[in-house]
């Protein structure tokens, strides 16, 4: 039953010879430990099953193990399959698998930086004939030549990393014509920077790109690193120049995307707007398709607004509409009409102002149902702020009515009525549960009645009262105005409960 299952993961799981071997400067990221998938933790676990049954048939032990192993290799699970591929060298050097074992083991030597390892199984491997020849034999031997530059790492593996730097540094002085210069420079950046000795990192990685730019795949790479070491360090606009750098010397580079992003971020924050617009224009143009673009294009029209240049905003933003009205969401859409809308009244044009807030409410009406669920804070936000200036505009309306002696009764009725109408849109506000618009609009609906009181409150008497009619009246006025004053005290309240 165990060989059995076996053989079913066998035909789910391609667990031959053969794969990548993982090089010394794969990218950190690269090398950490991943989590192994289900399918990959049975398939283990079937081969364990299989060879704790002590079959008669090595062949399918030898198969078993090395299956087991290369699924701890691929998922970066270094000290287990090393473990692992030790007892298949051990066991059968002579089997097809062990070239592959003994290759996969030197390489997570060099990942784990084990170094001392690294050169004892190099010496090992040199002795088996069965296995000291062909392309493992060129991979020993590499090993065995550079016991030098590897000696470096030992530092490294023990976590001495200035150490390990100053010596990869020295490597790079004493052996200035080895094709290993790139590789010492990298290295001595790679454990300044672990050492948290960022000005040594960044003299070591201006040497490597010195050296080697246009003849290494690490140049290009030293001048990401010097940006990344100044964002590490938190030097933003020096991390934002070398980025922009990286990205113009080497448009090619895998890192391009991850470079404009972090420089157009940190260009944004230092308030270089100019400089940020330029970087998300290049990212724009290198990439076109990303997903991210319609979003790059409207932060660029923030950052008009942020200039204070809202003509300049208007033109973006009608814009984006043009070129990503479908593409870049309805909460793009909905905030681009907000944004124009704002941008207008900003620029006195408020009748173009105002058919914004409702271009915002009927587009959010035609919207299918399903659609309206992917609305998020920012969607939302615009359909509050069109409620909420609805509202302003119906209590500004009401504000505008004057309680007359002639006509208070006519006037304190319109004026009540205008300010209940303006509460309806702020109500909606708040049914949308927006943390800012809901303060904004509880705040609003207590400072229109709050000021309605006052105003009522001091509204003329009525002509031909006597002296004792005026203060009984006075008292009635102040009365009704206790009333509109609790409303105002009820929305404070609960404004500051929000």
């Amino acid at each position: 039953a165990a060989f059995t299952s076996l053989l079913g993961y066998y035909k789910l799981i391609d667990v031959k010879g053969g794969s990548a071997i993982k090089e010394e400067d794969t990218d950190l990221e690269e090398q950490a430990e991943k989590e192994i998938p289900e399918l990959y933790t049975n398939m283990v676990r079937a081969c364990d099953r299989y060879v704790a049954m002590k079959p008669e048939d090595e062949e399918q032990v030898a198969q078993a193990k090395f299956a087991a192993a290369k699924i701890f290799y691929d998922f970066n699970h270094f000290p287990e399959c090393a473990k692992r591929f030790t007892e298949i060298i051990e066991r059968w050097p002579e089997h097809e698998n062990s070239p592959d074992s003994a290759k996969m083991l030197l390489s997570s030597f060099m990942m784990m930086r084990d170094i001392r390892s690294l050169n004892l199984w190099a010496e090992n491997l040199y002795a088996i004939p069965a296995l000291a020849k062909g392309e493992l034999l060129v991979i020993i031997n590499k090993i065995r030549d550079r016991a030098q530059f590897n000696r470096c790492f030992e530092y490294e593996f023990d976590k001495q990393y200035e150490r390990a730097a100053g010596c990869f540094l020295d490597y790079a002085k004493n052996f200035s014509g080895s094709n290993l210069v790139d590789k010492a420079f990298y290295n001595a950046a790679l454990n300044y920077q672990r050492a948290k000795k960022y000005l040594l990192a960044l003299q070591a990685n201006a040497g490597l790109y010195a050296c080697c730019a246009k003849t290494s795949e690490l140049g290009p790479r030293a001048l990401y690193l010097i940006a990344d070491t100044f964002r590490m360090a938190g030097v933003y606009e020096q991390a934002a120049v070398n980025f922009e750098k990286y990205v113009k010397a080497h448009p090619k580079s895998p890192k391009n995307k991850e470079s404009l992003v972090y420089a157009s971020k940190f260009r944004r924050s230092l308030g270089q707007f100019k400089e940020a617009v330029a970087d998300y224009t290049l990212y724009i143009r290198r990439f076109p398709k990303d997903p991210k673009v319609p979003a790059v294009y409207f932060d660029m029209g923030m950052l008009l607004k942020k200039q204070k240049n809202h003509k300049g905003a208007i033109i973006h933003f009608q814009n984006y509409l043009k070129k990503y009205r479908n593409r870049g969401g309805v909460n793009l859409l909905l905030s681009a009409y907000q944004e124009i809308g704002d941008s207008y009244i900003k620029t006195r044009q408020g009748e173009r102002g105002k058919k914004m807030f409702q271009e915002v409410i009927d587009t959010f009406k035609a919207l299918p149902s399903e659609e309206k669920k992917t609305i998020d804070a920012k969607g939302l936000s615009a359909i509050a702020w069109a409620f909420f200036n609805l509202g302003d505009e119906a209590y500004e309306e009401a504000v505008r009515i004057k309680l007359t002696r002639k006509q208070l009764k006519e006037n304190t009725e319109k004026k009540i009525a205008g300010i209940l109408r303006a509460q309806e849109y702020y109500l909606t506000v708040l049914a949308l549960k927006h943390p800012y618009w809901t303060t904004a609009a509880l705040a609003r609906i207590g400072s229109a009645w709050q000021r309605f009181a006052t105003e009522f409150e001091n509204s003329p008497l009525p002509s031909g009262l006597t002296i004792d009619e005026k203060e009984f009246y006075k008292l009635q006025l102040t009365e009704e105005a206790g009333k509109f004053r609790k409303q105002a005290s009820d929305a404070y309240k609960r404004c500051l409960e929000e």
